[in-house]
């Protein structure tokens, strides 16, 4: 359990008890974080083994998919990092619709 002998001894017994208990979920936590962890790799590694038979546009797993509380903040720098792709796609077709435009009317 990883308490002192000193400890062991200067405390009650409902103190050992609170103790063990304390240790025995902090080990059921670890536990479930475990068993999370794996199911998460499988079903991603079940995603990319099933993505040569997708159809259409597969959107990726992202890791905040999975823990939005953990990459909260690169979740945020990914979308804006898209929305400014996005906006940068727009000015480029725009420009060229432009210049297609201008050179039309021109002939």
């Amino acid at each position: 359990m990883g308490i002192l002998p000193e400890t062991f001894w200067d405390s009650s017994l409902c103190e050992i008890v609170d103790m063990m208990e304390s240790h025995i979920r902090r080990e059921e936590h670890k536990r479930k974080q475990k068993i999370l962890d794996h199911f998460v790799k499988a079903e991603v590694y079940g995603f990319y083994a099933s993505l040569p038979f997708a159809e259409g546009e597969v959107k990726t797993p992202k890791p905040w998919d999975y823990y939005p509380d953990f990459f909260r903040k690169e979740k945020e720098v990914f979308e804006k990092a898209e929305q400014e792709k996005a906006l940068e796609e727009y000015r480029e077709k725009r420009k060229e619709y432009i210049l297609e435009f201008n050179r039309r009317r021109n002939q």
